[in-house]
């Protein structure tokens, strides 16, 4: 069992970030990969784990396609690039706790796996701390310990050792150690800190400009290397003496090293350490110290400059998709990390009230007002229609819900992008589940986010309105004092349960607009700004689509618009006060209109989603 990594190509424009890249790691390997910066490791890695798609190439891992058993593939596989990145309004077990869930644990043994992980990595005392309080190299810590969730059988580390002290680069190559020698499992690491490489790693490969030059065992590596000379002049020699040598070893076509203050490192070549100390000596240089020393990874690393790309291998057969280690309810999964991020933040509950705060001040406005106006008529001996509940639910609901559906869109918008820039949609994505399962759990968790919102909004329209006001049907005081019934009470029941259902639809409708605007930005501040135009271009455009007859495929023909309203709240509002020329409302359109927005948007927000890469 094995990941390889076979023939990958990444293109970036007409940049190639990765040139026919075949990478082997066995399993049980501690595998080192090194390279200067922008050499492609990290997006070798980041392919790997699906972040970023191949141009070309495929990867396995442990027989499994990963291109068609994704599930699978991170099921098997952990990970920790770049920086990491958390929930900072949470404590660090919190953050923990919630991952592991989405990979599939119980919620009795994902807090036993958050308590085993801090202590591994030495976080068990900060455990009940906030991560926006944490420091870079806890925040890195922290980063490990997502990497080892579930015990995956391939962890894959991108520079652990980013922000830790000396004393934390030590536990960490110990965790490595352990993890790789007393729990067989397998990792790829990449690092500058060659020495940590040279010492823990079993197998390396080397990347330069998107090539892979070398790929195979330490020891062999090291046993292949020449090694060097370390010569230090002699101490009673005169001040040029350090220079001198250093010319002369020099003149004699060698690249000289200084590893240490005063001692001078050189690749001997053919020649023979006694061959070169005669002619020291020959010369009148005094030397006080000649030794061979094996090469180092680095000074191997730097010999490499001029090495040609290793051939490609055969490629690896894959298996049937047996045995399974993805686990299931990935959906439930996906819908209860979004819905956990939305009630983690405080201003999400505000959020969830607010429409239900504005109709409460409608509300009280409108009986204030309403009465004044019955007692000026009745005082004036004027006919008045009747105070009753219906048109106080209008009253509720006409602001209230163009409200609602501004926040809904402004949050979905923040769903991916959001979770994007602040770097933890790579940490949901380092689980097991699918790209368009994950997408369609955050749009479930913000429907229900949303329709919670709007049974409080429409809850507390109904009971304020029946605790002011009765339900019943619309009647005229006359000028004798006599109440004249104009609609039965009957009449209007139907269409209040007809308004309170009807904005069920193109809510929903707006959360696929402000999803599709997030599938489409990088940037939190990005996607806002795109959801915000989107949603009042639907309402505007209204007066364009009419000139041609197409109104009644606009979004905002049938929602509550502050601006024009032609939606079934117009139609509700009108008869609710007693209105002989209510607006017609193609009940038809407003059922397909919404379900077709909502359709076209989800569907292009999955699969934007689904190709898009994730840094």
């Amino acid at each position: 069992m094995s990941l390889r990594l076979e023939q990958i190509d990444r293109n970036y424009g007409r940049q190639k970030a990765l040139d026919g890249v075949n990478l082997h790691v066995r399993a049980g390997d501690c595998y080192g990969f090194i390279g200067h910066n922008g050499a492609g490791k990290t997006t070798a890695m980041r392919i790997a784990l699906g972040l970023v798609w191949p141009s070309h190439g495929r990867v396995i891992v442990d027989g499994f396609d990963a291109a068609k058993y994704p599930s699978e593939a991170r099921a098997r596989m952990g990970a920790l690039i770049e920086r990491p990145g958390f929930f900072d309004q949470l404590d660090g077990r919190r953050n923990l706790v919630r991952l592991a869930r989405l990979q599939g644990l119980g919620a009795g043994a994902s807090r036993q796996e958050a308590d085993r992980l801090l202590e591994v990595v030495g976080l068990a005392k900060a455990k009940g701390k906030d991560v926006g309080h944490y420091s870079q190299g806890m925040r890195q810590r922290l980063g490990i310990a997502q990497a080892l969730i579930g015990a995956p059988s391939y962890i894959l580390l991108d520079e652990p050792g980013n922000g830790l002290d000396p004393e934390g680069l030590a536990e960490m190559r110990d965790i490595i150690k352990t993890l790789v020698n007393e729990r067989g499992q397998t990792v790829l690491m990449s690092s500058h800190q060659l020495h940590d490489v040279e010492e823990i790693c079993n197998r390396i490969g080397v990347l330069k400009d998107g090539h892979l030059l070398l790929e195979e065992e330490s020891h062999k590596i090291f046993a292949k290397a020449a090694p060097r000379l370390e010569v230090e002049a002699s101490a009673t020699n005169d001040s040029d003496g350090d220079h001198a040598l250093q010319t002369y070893i020099e003149g004699l076509g060698f690249e000289v090293d200084r590893p240490r203050h005063g001692v001078l490192s050189f690749d001997p070549g053919t020649r023979s350490p006694e061959d070169l100390l005669k002619d020291f000596v020959a010369q009148g240089l005094q030397v006080s110290s000649f030794s061979r020393r094996a090469a180092s990874l680095s000074e191997i690393y730097l010999g490499l400059e001029n090495a040609a790309p290793q051939a490609a291998g055969p490629l690896a057969e894959t298996t049937s998709p047996k045995p399974r280690k993805a686990p299931g309810f990935a959906l439930w999964r996906a819908f209860r990390w979004e819905l956990s991020r939305l009630l983690a933040n405080p201003r999400g509950w505000a959020l969830l009230l607010l429409p239900a705060l504005l109709a409460v001040w409608n509300i009280l406005s409108y009986k204030s007002r309403r009465q004044e106006i019955f007692d000026a008529a009745v005082e004036a001996g004027e006919m008045t229609e009747s105070i009753t509940a219906f048109p106080a639910v209008a009253e509720g609901l006409a602001q209230s819900l163009p409200l609602l559906a501004i926040v809904a869109t402004m949050l979905a918008a923040q769903t991916l992008s959001g979770e994007l820039s602040q770097g933890t949609l790579r940490n949901a994505l380092l689980r097991p589940v699918r790209r368009v399962i994950l997408g369609l759990g955050k749009f479930l968790a913000l429907s229900f986010w949303t329709f919670i919102s709007y049974a409080i909004l429409a809850g507390t329209t109904l009971g304020l309105a029946s605790y002011f006001f009765d339900f019943d049907g619309l009647s005229e005081l006359l000028i004798t004092g006599q109440l004249f019934e104009t609609i039965p009470r009957e009449e209007l029941i139907p269409e209040v349960k007809k308004v309170i259902l009807a904005p069920l639809i193109p809510l929903a409708a707006y959360l696929g607009l402000g999803f599709f605007a997030s599938a489409l930005t990088r940037r939190g501040v990005g996607a806002f700004a795109l959801a915000l135009t989107l949603f009042i271009g639907v309402d505007l455009g209204r007066a364009t689509a009419r000139n041609y007859d197409l109104d009644q495929w606009m979004l905002g023909t049938h929602f509550p618009s502050l601006i024009a309203d032609t939606s079934f709240m117009r139609r509700y509002d009108d008869l609710a006060q007693g209105a002989g020329n209510a607006i017609l409302i193609d009940e038809s359109a407003a059922l397909w209109c919404p379900l077709t927005w909502l359709a076209v948007t989800l569907l292009l927000g999955v699969a934007r989603f689904g190709r898009r890469s994730v840094s």
